[in-house]
């Protein structure tokens, strides 16, 4: 059962088969989403350029720090008061 949580396996399943490590933009716009495990570091996708997670529930997020590849992260109608600094981040 989905409960707006993100994790790995799901993703996975989302990507069909596509490796993390390949991904240069994700889209997760309108998925229902509310929160995620710490998958969005540069070692699990060292080529992703574009992330998008608007159109989301998240009321918190974490803060993707030496993310070097990332360039556009869209973030826009979340309910968003609070940013985390994770600290797992590669």
């Amino acid at each position: 059962m989905f409960v707006g949580r993100l994790t790995e396996e799901i993703l996975e399943n989302r990507l069909n088969g596509f490796s993390l490590k390949d991904v240069k933009v994700l889209d997760l716009s309108n998925a229902k989403l509310k929160d995620f495990d710490d998958i969005f570091t540069s070692k699990n996708f060292p080529k992703l350029r574009e992330l998008n997670l608007s159109n989301n529930y998240f009321s918190s997020m974490r803060i993707f720090g030496q993310f070097n590849s990332l360039k556009t992260l869209s973030l826009a109608k979340n309910r968003i008061e609070t940013f985390l600094i994770s600290n797992n981040i590669m």
